[in-house]
C-alpha cells in the first residue's frame, strides 16, 4: 500500500470515529423502521386472510422467536442494550469494519425503500378494487366544521402567487404555510380523488363538503417526487388521520414551495365558508366553518 493511500484510509477512519455517534443513530432508525414496515405488511396480509375468509375462524398461531446469529452490525443495535460491555462491541466492530457498517447503511435504506413500495403499491391496488364505501358516524357537534390538516399559519387565498386559488375559481378556503410534512384528514371524510404525483387529495366530508388539499400551491403541475400517500381514493378515514407525508427539503430542492392550499370545492352549494382562525394553528384545530 503507497503512503497516498494510507494516508486516505487514515483519513476516513479519522471521519468515521468522528461520527460514530450518528451512524449508530442512523442504523437504529433503519432498522427501527424495516421491523415497523414488516409488522405492517404482515398485519395487511392478515387482514386480506380475514376479509377472504369470513366465515372461517381459525386461530392465529402464537408467534416464534428466533435468535440467528448477527447478520448485519444494525442487528447488535436491535436490543437496545444499555450495558458498557454491548456497546463497546458494538463501537469495536464498527471500528474494525467500517465498509460493513456503509454496506449496512445501504441494505437498510434499500429494504426500506422496497418495503415503502409493496406496502404503497398494495394499498393502491385495494382501494381501487373495494368499492364497498363504509360510512362513519360524526359527532353533531363536529357537522359543517373543518379542522386544520397541518400545523403551521393561516394565511388568506388571494396571498398565492397561483391566479387559479387566489382569485377564488377553485372555491373558497385558505392556506396553511406549513411547520411540519404531515397532512391530516380535516373530518371524517372519503377520498374522492388523488393525483399521480400524490400531493394532492379530494375529500368528501360525511356532512356533505367537498375539499380539495393541494401541497404547492402549483400542484397539478409538480412532478419532483418527494411525497407518499398513506390513504388512498375510496378509503373512508376519519378526522386526525395521516393522508400525505413528504419531504419538505426535496421539494424546496426541486424549486417548489410546499404551502397547504385548503379549498372547499362546492362553494356554491353553501351559504357561506367562514374561516375562524388565522395565524398559527396546530393540526387538528378548528380553522372554518360551513353554513347551508
Amino acid at each position: 500500500m503507497d503512503k497516498a493511500s494510507r494516508r486516505e484510509r487514515r483519513d476516513y477512519f479519522l471521519a468515521y470515529t468522528e461520527d460514530q455517534k450518528r451512524v449508530e443513530r442512523d442504523l437504529k432508525r433503519m432498522a427501527e423502521l424495516t421491523r415497523k414496515l414488516m409488522q405492517e405488511i404482515n398485519w395487511g396480509a392478515r387482514d386480506d386472510k380475514r376479509q377472504q375468509d369470513d366465515d372461517v375462524r381459525e386461530e392465529e398461531p402464537e408467534p416464534v422467536e428466533l435468535t440467528p446469529a448477527p447478520a448485519f452490525t444494525s442487528e447488535l443495535l436491535e436490543s437496545n442494550p444499555t450495558d458498557f460491555e454491548s456497546r463497546r462491541e458494538f463501537f469495536v466492530r464498527a471500528y474494525d469494519n467500517p465498509d460493513k457498517v456503509m454496506a449496512d447503511l445501504h441494505y437498510m435504506a434499500g429494504r426500506a425503500k422496497d418495503l415503502t413500495e409493496r406496502i404503497d403499491q398494495g394499498q393502491h391496488d385495494r382501494s381501487f378494487n373495494d368499492h364497498d364505501y363504509v360510512t362513519l358516524d360524526v359527532p353533531p357537534s363536529e357537522y359543517g366544521k373543518l379542522f386544520s390538516p397541518v400545523s403551521g399559519e393561516v394565511v388568506p387565498l388571494w396571498e398565492l402567487d397561483d391566479s387559479e386559488f387566489a382569485d377564488g375559481s377553485c372555491g373558497d378556503g385558505l392556506a396553511i404555510l406549513p411547520t411540519s410534512g404531515t397532512l391530516v384528514a380535516p373530518a371524517t371524510c372519503r377520498i374522492t380523488a388523488q393525483l399521480p404525483s400524490r400531493n394532492a387529495i379530494g375529500l368528501l366530508t360525511q356532512d356533505g363538503i367537498q375539499v380539495l388539499i393541494a401541497v404547492g400551491s402549483q400542484a397539478e403541475r409538480y412532478e419532483g417526487g418527494g411525497f407518499r400517500q398513506h390513504a388512498w381514493q375510496n378509503d373512508t378515514v376519519r378526522r386526525g388521520t395521516p393522508l400525505i407525508s413528504w419531504n419538505r427539503r426535496q421539494v424546496a430542492r426541486a424549486g417548489y414551495n410546499d404551502v397547504v392550499v385548503f379549498v372547499i370545492t362546492n362553494t356554491e352549494e353553501l351559504e357561506e365558508v367562514k374561516v375562524l382562525k388565522w395565524g398559527t394553528v396546530k393540526a387538528g384545530d378548528i380553522v372554518a366553518k360551513v353554513f347551508w
